[in-house]
């Protein structure tokens, strides 16, 4: 009977060591006194979870003080509490403290997104991809935008943004899009009643051109250029700029309702769309008409559009420099280190959780750190990056980032930790043996 008891008691005995074990044994004990003022030392740092060193090597010109920066290894330090991650950036190969121009950039992949171009990167921003990017000159987050407008010109991004409605539309956004080519698009007339028409509307998304909302929101004005000819000189050709609700406006409207080219010889024209017509997901709708007395074909050889926004302020390599994350504390200062006893740049970083989004600290933590100023790296520019290169800025490709396994937050009151150089596994068996020879003393 006692030996029956002890099978039975046996497996829940084991059960319960592995979730005791893997539940608690791996978690960090929360950092403490971190002081973000930008000075690093031992006590603040040495229960970070990660002290990671880097090789940089920079460029070693003199700056106009005469110093020199120096080749050689740097430290990141990643560690957390529950409220906050913390970074510190001991660069002790910068020996420079001019703040002209300079910046400092963290990016961070806090769900393991997978992302390899700028379109599918800004997709995820605070859902699992956040950037930090910090004006050191100015000591403010990175301006992510100019007083300056550009002119971009945009097209047609693939064919589900033309319907055509009437007449028969031979050609593809392609063709449009390379309008240097001999390809162009023909668009043959519909009898409908008792007149010749064609009807192709237009619903173009502006997110396949900006996914990231600021920069739509950064356009200025938008301009629909068109360039076509007809077989024979028609009655009329129109450009409809359809109605911000996704209608049609009165076809007698002056300003939605645009006159274009009946004639039998090529012309380009370029005319406004109103911004206040876009619709509530940012697409551009419109419509090009043409009526007859008789069948024609229309030759549609061009039709783009000119963009005009808010310029980008470039930083580094970066081509969207946009800080999703804004409350954060960080400070910097210049000197000596536990790491380096000459006087060198250093960062201290605290960003708040609730700022990272599907963030889990039991998960890997993708990085990248880079920035600009005088001290050089990359390519014999003032950039420099840590990463998977160290060549170029690539933020927006998620293998480039490094993974940290963060292991966790200790629980308050102090779980303890495995018992280092033993397997978890080995000591779930040694435990589980241990409490099955007390069962069975007791069972004698």
């Amino acid at each position: 009977m006692r030996q029956i008891k002890l099978k039975i008691l046996i497996f829940p005995i084991m059960i319960l060591n592995l979730m005791l074990f893997s539940t608690y044994s791996i978690a960090n004990p929360p950092m403490n006194n971190v002081v973000i003022d930008g000075v690093i030392n031992e006590s603040e740092w040495s229960g970070a979870d990660w002290k990671i060193d880097f090789y940089l090597d920079v460029d070693n010109t003199p700056d106009f003080n005469g110093k020199i920066n120096v080749d050689g290894e740097n430290v990141l330090y990643i560690g957390e509490d529950f409220n906050n991650l913390y970074l510190a950036l001991d660069l002790c190969s910068d020996r420079s403290d001019n703040e002209t121009e300079e910046w400092i950039g963290v990016w961070l992949n806090t769900a393991n997104r997978t992302f390899d171009n700028y379109y599918d990167w800004v997709t995820f921003f605070d859902n699992g991809v956040e950037t930090l990017m910090h004006d050191v000159e100015e000591n403010q987050p990175w301006e992510f935008y100019s007083e300056n407008i550009e002119l971009y010109t945009e097209h047609l991004s693939d064919d589900t943004e033309i319907i055509p409605t009437y007449g028969k539309f031979n050609g593809s956004a392609d063709d449009l899009y390379y309008w240097w080519t001999p390809d162009f698009v023909n668009i043959t007339s519909e009898t409908v009643g008792v007149d010749d028409i064609y009807w192709v509307n237009f619903s173009v998304d502006l997110s396949k051109w900006y996914p990231f909302l600021d920069e739509i929101n950064a356009i200025q004005r938008i301009q629909i250029r068109v360039g076509t000819q007809h077989s024979v000189v028609i009655n009329e050709q129109k450009l409809i700029l359809w109605n911000s609700d996704g209608t049609l406006p009165p076809l007698n409207d002056p300003l939605q309702v645009i006159s274009l080219n009946n004639q039998n010889s090529y012309l380009l024209e370029l005319h406004d769309y109103g911004l206040a017509n876009l619709t509530v997901d940012n697409k551009l709708q419109f419509s090009l008409f043409a009526n007859n007395s008789s069948p024609f074909n229309t030759r549609l050889e061009r039709l783009d559009f000119n963009v005009y926004r808010n310029s980008t302020v470039m930083a580094g390599h970066v081509w969207v420099p946009h800080s999703t994350l804004n409350s954060y504390q960080l400070d910097w200062s210049f000197g000596a280190s536990p790491n380096n006893a000459t006087d060198h740049r250093m960062f201290e970083f605290a960003i708040p959780k609730t700022e990272l989004e599907h963030y889990d600290s039991n998960e890997e933590l993708g990085f990248i750190v880079g920035g600009y100023g005088t001290l050089g790296y990359i390519n014999g520019s003032n950039f420099w990056v840590f990463s998977t290169i160290d060549y170029h800025q690539r933020v927006e490709d998620s293998s480039f980032y490094i993974y940290y396994d963060m292991k966790g937050v200790e629980s308050p009151g102090g779980i303890p930790g495995p018992i280092s150089g033993y397997p978890l596994i080995m000591l779930i068996g040694i435990a589980s043996i241990c409490s099955i020879i007390i069962i069975k003393k007791k069972f004698k």
